[in-house]
């Protein structure tokens, strides 16, 4: 977490950090490190709970209390969302991801790491019981060389932008028109796991990662 809040006040275009939380430690951890906390309700706060409400609620939260004051925030134009996942950002992505929503006019970003990886599903007929495998993303019966194959791109979970007046009105993070915001494979890196933990963990001893955040 302190990784995403050092990110997002390093950032020239980023006004206000905010983390909401229901938990203290991590409300005294986020203050230490530049955020400002906004205490998120027990009901969003549940193991099933989706982000998008959350990030609504901190939205609604800042309007009551400093919308339309004169010595207050306006609304925000965009609503940069760091996961505490998604640890691994340069620190010239945020703000390079930012101005490319801008310069492109889009509504929404997500960043995204090229995929290098061929596809299959296995899928069970209903009827028969049989097994139904088929390729998803090439033909393999014209298997393509690695290096010639127009690939696909896979959400790294680094970071995602939105439109504020887009997030109130879809209540979704990503929509309208989006761009994609390329990273590095090898610093792709979301920690859903204890292993994917233990591989964050050896890389960031290693220092081509470490040179790569410090872009």
């Amino acid at each position: 977490m302190a990784w995403s809040i050092l990110d997002s006040v390093s950032s020239k275009y980023v006004d206000r950090t905010i983390i909401s939380t229901e938990d203290g430690e991590i409300a005294r951890i986020s203050n230490d490190y530049g955020a400002t906390v906004i205490p998120r309700p027990q009901e969003l706060a549940q193991d099933n709970t989706q982000t998008e409400p959350v990030m609504l609620q901190v939205l609604d939260t800042i309007k009551m209390a400093e919308y339309d004051r004169e010595d207050g925030l306006q609304r925000p134009d965009y609503v940069v969302l760091l996961e505490p996942t998604g640890i691994f950002r340069r620190k010239t992505d945020i703000d390079n991801a930012i101005k490319k929503i801008v310069d492109e006019g889009a509504d929404s970003l997500v960043s995204v790491y090229e995929n290098d990886v061929f596809y299959w599903e296995d899928d069970v007929d209903p009827i028969n019981g049989r097994h139904i495998v088929k390729a998803l993303n090439y033909d393999f019966t014209n298997r393509p060389r690695r290096q010639e194959k127009d690939w696909e791109w896979i959400e790294n979970g680094a970071l995602f932008i939105t439109k504020t007046e887009l997030l109130q009105r879809e209540k979704c993070r990503l929509g309208g028109n989006i761009v994609l915001y390329e990273m590095p494979k090898f610093i792709s890196c979301e920690i859903d796991t204890v292993w994917d933990l233990k591989i964050a963990n050896w890389l960031i001893q290693q220092k081509e990662v470490l040179g790569e955040l410090q872009k």
